[in-house]
């Protein structure tokens, strides 16, 4: 015989149904998200749709020996207290319980049960549940999110058990965004000598907004400014350094060389090889006082410990407007073969002379 559901029936599996259609929400901006942070600043606002506290955050964030390093992180009240890069220390906590255990703590009430070394402070600011959910995908922890509650036994296992479902499909998205990341920062990249390549200097040329592709890209903050100054550098007779010492050996040098670019410009621009043993340097804000330091230091050589022989290069340089980057190039390219033509012209000088003092 056929009965017709209970009231309280209808009710859970109505209750049942919300809840299916909101952990819908969520998987869609876990999967559709741009970046971690704006995926969690949505979770963030489906949260306030499901549940009820007083404190809540959700980060990402990875553990080292003494520390957890914060890389994203949102509260209820939007406020960043701990900018990208933060140091946490969480000996004895409950973050570092979670991340231990890869598992959800939850508890009912910290004033009878104080657990965790925070435990005592949040009681006395009138905090009684807390919730904390590992976020965890392929056994990896990549970051926490808590609720806090002044009330005693604010949440049910059932709503511990959907947090930690939501908790892996979160760590699954942030999982997804490192590796386009990754994918990205490998194609950004040359293989050889980890500069950025030619791509890369395409698709700052084709960036509505240059700097902030760099910002971006680069994760570096430089200057706001719409000039652009550029160094083209080119090896010379690196060809004579190959027959003499061996690809293999030619390789290695252009990698130090490029390590030695890097840190000549430091924070203030970009390395960007653009083929064989030829680098431009970009330095964002235009400064000429900083191309002519970059470009006198440059002009001292590059020394190896494998040989005497010093690698001398020929430099061009341009400034100009973001806009114009792909001129700025092209006139520093120029600069820098006037520049290799004037160098062979006194090889050649000295070569005469040396030849005339033997007659």
């Amino acid at each position: 015989m056929n009965t017709k559901p209970s009231s309280t029936d209808i009710t859970d599996a109505l209750r049942r149904l919300e809840e299916l259609e909101w952990f819908e929400q969520c998987l869609i901006v876990t999967t559709e998200a741009p970046t971690v942070l704006s995926m969690l600043s949505q979770i963030r606002e489906l949260m306030l749709q499901k549940f009820s506290y007083d404190r809540m955050g959700i980060m990402s964030a990875s553990l080292d020996p003494r520390y957890c390093v914060i890389h994203e992180l949102v509260t209820k009240d939007t406020m960043q207290a701990c900018p990208p890069g933060s140091l946490m220390i969480i000996k004895n906590t409950g973050l570092e319980w979670v991340f231990n255990h890869k598992a959800p703590h939850y508890s009912p009430n910290i004033t009878n049960e104080p657990e965790f070394l925070e435990d005592e402070e949040l009681a006395q600011i009138g905090l009684r549940s807390i919730i904390r959910v590992p976020l965890v995908f392929n056994s990896k922890v990549f970051g926490v999110m808590t609720l806090k509650s002044c009330k005693e036994n604010a949440y049910t296992p059932e709503q511990v058990s959907l947090l930690h479902r939501l908790g892996q499909r979160i760590a699954a998205g942030i999982h997804a965004l490192k590796l386009i990341q990754d994918l990205r920062e490998l194609s950004h990249r040359d293989a050889l000598t980890r500069a950025y390549n030619r791509y890369f200097l395409n698709e700052l040329q084709a960036a509505d907004n240059p700097v902030e592709y760099l910002e971006r890209t680069t994760h570096l903050e430089f200057p706001y400014s719409q000039n652009v100054a550029a160094l083209f550098i080119d090896v010379c007779n690196f060809k004579e350094y190959n027959d003499t010492h061996g690809h293999l050996e030619g390789d290695k040098r252009i990698q130090e060389l490029s390590a030695s670019l890097t840190d000549i410009v430091g924070d203030e621009g970009i390395v960007i090889r653009f083929g064989g043993d030829e680098f431009l340097i970009l330095l964002p804000g235009g400064n000429r006082q900083a191309l002519m330091q970059v470009e006198q230091r440059l002009r001292q050589g590059f020394r190896t410990n494998s040989y005497e022989q010093t690698l001398e290069v020929s430099i061009g340089t341009a400034t100009g407007k973001w806009s114009g980057l792909t001129t700025i190039v092209e006139a520093a390219d120029k600069r820098m073969y006037k520049d290799k033509d004037r160098e062979k012209d006194r090889e050649n000088d000295k070569e005469k002379n040396a030849a005339t003092s033997q007659v």
